[in-house]
């Protein structure tokens, strides 16, 4: 567990900004150089980055009481601090100090460091080194087993193109069927189609658990 408390300095040209408002809600996100980071480029010149995707995940969590989001691979902060804005509780995961900084900063200027858990976690210390783990082998499964969790919201474009994991992401896919979540578009609330996972699916995906696949 990190302490979102403990002092800490960004660098001297590091930006802080407001955010467009979405759902009624703006939040402050500080980020890297646009030269260096997309995510950041599209918040220093927009506003925001995946306006659509932020405001469907907002929508759900503004719908679900005593609900706590987990947020793996935080970034900068978009969703944790979107949610914990919306006044959620917000597990944040999360590796690297310079991403976790802007974090910290982003929370401490909304005044919402209570609201957030962050975890500095990563699956290898070594930089690129690909580690493929098997869902029932890992803390996924624990997770799952212990927690209701209602959605998991996926980025789904890049995993997509990665032909060498095929079997995992199908291992993945099975994993959460097993479990009765049913894959949507998250903008267009659309049902997918398990089968066109590789080339039909959007840039991001929700799954829904449901009570009972049909």
């Amino acid at each position: 567990k990190y302490d979102l408390y403990q002092l800490n300095v960004l660098e001297s040209n590091a930006k802080c900004i407001k955010t467009k408002e979405v759902n009624h809600i703006r939040t402050t996100l500080c980020v890297h150089s646009s030269s260096i980071d997309y995510t950041s480029y599209k918040i220093s010149t927009e506003g925001i980055k995946e306006e659509e995707l932020v405001s469907s995940f907002l929508e759900v969590l503004n719908k679900t009481k005593n609900c706590l989001a987990i947020d793996i691979g935080t970034h900068v902060g978009l969703f944790t601090l979107f949610a914990a804005k919306l006044g959620k509780q917000v597990i944040s995961v999360e590796p690297f100090h310079d991403n976790i900084i802007r974090l910290q900063k982003g929370a401490e200027l909304e005044n919402i460091r209570d609201k957030i858990v962050l975890l500095k976690y990563a699956v290898s210390k070594k930089k690129n080194e690909k580690v493929l783990l098997s869902p029932h082998k890992n803390i996924a499964d624990k997770l799952f087993n212990r927690l209701d969790i209602k959605m998991v919201f996926m980025e789904w474009d890049n995993l997509r193109k990665k032909t060498d994991l095929i079997k995992e992401i199908n291992e993945m896919i099975d994993f959460l069927v097993e479990r009765n979540y049913v894959p949507f578009d998250p903008i267009k609330n659309r049902r997918l189609n398990l089968s066109e996972w590789k080339n039909k699916w959007g840039i991001d995906v929700v799954w829904k658990k449901t009570n009972k696949i049909s």
